[in-house]
């Protein structure tokens, strides 16, 4: 009896000892599989960009739900799964650290964002943005994590300046980000915005390179 206790306890000791560890590559695969996902969206944008003159995919067309994930799914250039839904996204546009795997509160079909600065000058107010233009691609955010999952949230964009577009630092106090010249990145930025306008260009530390180019900059 004594011997089987202790094995017991042996056993209890190692598992204690075991599940952090295991709870860290549970994490961290999610976090990777999360990048896939992002990498893959990056190609798909890259590809219409080839077709569509080097221009950036708008994040939404003015007064329509024709959002970026929509249209690149009508063109064709990604595939979803036939239970892939706005309110629960699935595929590529399904992030696996998503808290509790919820609904989608703002059901756009996706829990990344892109860079809402690079096409549009105000809300519905739009001037995309060519790759070309772009003066310092690798240090200048393309898409990453959206946002938390609130009703006034905006998932399919991300800008650090507002809290219902400010990307959720969802793996373990980070998130991927994807750059404009396609490398990817965990960050763990601070919330360091309330000095940024949306009229600067420039980049308080610590922030992300939203605010270059500006759209329409170098029209």
């Amino acid at each position: 009896m004594i011997e089987l206790l202790v094995v017991i306890t042996i056993i209890v000791i190692l598992a204690s000892l075991l599940m952090p560890a295991l709870q860290q590559a549970r994490l961290r695969g999610a976090q990777i599989s999360c990048a896939g996902n992002i990498r893959q969206m990056g190609l798909a944008i890259g590809s219409y960009a080839s077709d569509y003159n080097d221009w950036v995919i708008v994040d939404k067309a003015p007064a329509s739900l024709y959002i970026w994930p929509r249209n690149l799914t009508f063109l064709q250039y990604v595939t979803v799964p036939g239970n892939h839904t706005l309110a629960m996204p699935k595929g590529i546009f399904h992030c696996p650290s998503f808290p509790n795997d919820a609904p989608l509160l703002s059901a756009v079909g996706t829990h990344y964002g892109l860079n809402s600065i690079m096409n549009r000058i105000a809300a519905d107010v739009f001037l995309p943005t060519r790759f070309s233009q772009i003066k310092n691609p690798t240090f200048v955010a393309l898409l990453g994590d959206g946002p938390k999952n609130t009703a006034t949230s905006y998932p399919q964009i991300i800008r650090e300046r507002f809290e219902s577009s400010r990307p959720d630092r969802r793996h373990a106090g980070s998130w991927n980000c994807l750059f404009s010249d396609m490398h990817l990145s965990s960050l763990k930025s601070p919330y360091v915005y309330g000095t940024l306008s949306s009229t600067s260009d420039k980049q308080a530390e610590g922030n992300m390179p939203y605010y270059e180019p500006w759209p329409g900059k170098y029209q």
